[in-house]
């Protein structure tokens, strides 16, 4: 962002561009980088949802399994 600032700049400096076509194309810049922030929270947050979600699917399953493979030994030593 700091490069499309200087741009910016540079352009009004060079004559390419008014002081009022600047400021917009800087609040536009600044809207679009808020967007852009907002848009990976976003993300982050989904992503770190869905982690903890598969995390905890990953525990429930293997400490099934392990306690019903424990049961089934305990079985089959205590049967006659």
């Amino acid at each position: 962002m700091q490069n499309e600032r200087k741009r910016i700049l540079k352009m009004v400096e060079e004559g390419k561009l008014a002081v009022d076509e600047a400021l917009m194309l800087l609040e536009e810049l600044e809207k679009t980088q808020k967007t852009m922030e907002q848009k990976q929270e976003e993300i982050v947050h989904e992503l770190s949802t869905a982690v903890q979600f598969e995390e905890a699917k990953k525990d429930e399953p293997i400490h099934h399994k392990f306690q019903s493979a424990k049961d089934k030994i305990f079985e089959f030593v205590d049967s006659p």
